[in-house]
């Protein structure tokens, strides 16, 4: 992906690579719009693709270009390929923000404070940053507004949690949701798209906001 955005092949259009390279490829193509959460990115008559599996991702878009879905979703059934949309549930935080030693630490004391209610503000004074320069540091290294970044941690906790036995209710309490119902509502959130995630480079909003999850 980079070799072709070097030909400026890419410039003025959307694109995607893998999530841990996404604010690399923005910051140094600042003229290409990068979509870290997509699977595949299809703009004119360029489609781009991230991961290991990208090859895969292309080629079943450019058969459902030429030949139509039914017989995308054929090939895929026979190949045994799973048609994911979505990165999001794949991307690791503690990745993207090692080599900032400050969200490292915003990192650790949102884990430290699942069960309690707090705010943007109170993660801004923990880690002894302004609310305007944690949003601005965190959109910079994963793309997510502070909201969606303890949101995602709240959730990827819940879900190890799951992973390991321990019942939805029981999770969900543990990460501060009121019940599993409130958990499920955003998983589904996260998976499907519905959360303050933007491309790199965008301007993030100021993150005065609760951050609470109960619902």
């Amino acid at each position: 992906m980079f070799l072709l955005a070097r030909t400026g092949a890419l410039d003025g259009g959307r694109a995607t690579t893998s999530w841990f390279l996404a604010a690399e490829l923005q910051a140094r193509h600042p003229a290409i719009t990068v979509e870290p959460d997509k699977i595949l990115v299809r703009h004119g008559r360029t489609v781009t693709g991230g991961a290991s599996l990208a090859h895969v991702d292309v080629m079943l878009a450019a058969i459902e270009m030429l030949t139509g879905s039914d017989v995308a979703d054929l090939c895929a059934r026979y190949q045994l390929i799973d048609r994911r949309t979505s990165q999001r549930p794949y991307m690791m935080l503690t990745v993207l923000i090692a080599d900032d030693p400050d969200l490292v630490h915003a990192h650790d004391w949102i884990v430290s404070n699942l069960r309690r209610s707090f705010t943007t503000a109170d993660l801004a004074d923990a880690v002894g940053l302004h609310t305007r320069t944690l949003a601005r540091r965190l959109q910079r290294a994963t793309g997510l507004s502070p909201q969606a970044f303890v949101q995602y941690i709240r959730t990827d906790t819940a879900l190890t949690l799951i992973r390991s036995g321990t019942t939805a209710e029981a999770a969900a309490h543990r990460v501060g949701y009121a019940d599993a119902s409130s958990l499920r509502r955003a998983i589904r959130r996260r998976e499907t798209g519905r959360t303050s995630w933007s491309t790199p480079g965008h301007r993030p909003d100021s993150g005065q906001g609760t951050v609470s999850p109960r619902e």
